[in-house]
């Protein structure tokens, strides 16, 4: 997985269902337990204890040379209970260098497997603690575009402006099952494209095989969009 990060050579990652084996939580910079090194980045993060008694959850990535936290607007961390479904959420405001005085709003989310109602509600609460118009939002919505549950999501999203971009392949598998449930969303504000969407495994064994033909250390493939801000791109 850092081996890819780094070989992805993007502005701002959002990751999901990381723990502290990969990235510890006092982590600043410097060698992972893992053994390699992650370059350039900032690390922010909302992680919880699991029932198996491990801290994970979510976390962003930010380029230090190209993205400027904005701290005049503390970061928002959410943190797992029964109304979010047990899942985390982290909000970060920032800015592009090129760009100081356009804020966006950096999110990463994980939404519930196994409930529908805690999807919306988890969504509907991270949408309070927003402060710009501009937004992009990376997730593993649990949910696939024909569900009727994702209408309800993206009626919760659009009540900000803020669209999903389709990635139209899937993202993970489920019981066998491959699935299209991990995306990007971006305010209508914004210009985004999708770029790349990376392999799913054929079986969990396989995501973690060095030499495996599609491995990419997760059992969910990556999902790469370019946002075009104002005189310039992430």
């Amino acid at each position: 997985i850092i081996n890819r990060i780094n070989n992805l050579n993007v502005d701002v990652l959002m990751l999901q269902e990381v723990d502290e084996t990969l990235i510890p939580m006092d982590w600043t910079s410097g060698t992972l337990p893992c053994g390699f090194t992650l370059h350039n980045f900032t690390f922010f993060h909302s992680f919880g204890r699991t029932l198996s008694n491990q801290m994970e959850g979510v976390g962003l990535l930010l380029r230090n040379d190209v993205i400027r936290v904005d701290e005049t607007i503390p970061p928002v961390y959410i943190q797992r209970c029964e109304e979010t479904g047990w899942k985390n959420a982290i909000i970060v405001h920032a800015y592009h260098i090129s760009n100081p005085s356009q804020r966006i709003a950096l999110i990463s989310v994980h939404l519930s497997y196994n409930n529908a109602t805690a999807r919306a509600q988890l969504l509907t609460m991270i949408l309070t603690h927003i402060h710009t118009p501009h937004v992009i939002l990376g997730a593993d919505f649990n949910t696939q575009p024909n569900e009727s549950t994702m209408q309800i999501l993206d009626a919760v999203l659009a009540s900000r402006n803020i669209y999903r971009i389709p990635t139209n392949v899937p993202t993970a598998k489920e019981n066998q099952e491959t699935c299209e449930i991990d995306f990007v969303a971006i305010s209508t504000s914004l210009t985004g494209r999708l770029m790349e969407v990376g392999n799913v495994p054929d079986n969990m064994e396989a995501v973690y095989s060095i030499g495996n033909g599609n491995a990419e250390g997760s059992d969910h493939a990556w999902v790469v969009v370019e946002c075009e801000i104002a005189n310039a791109s992430l």
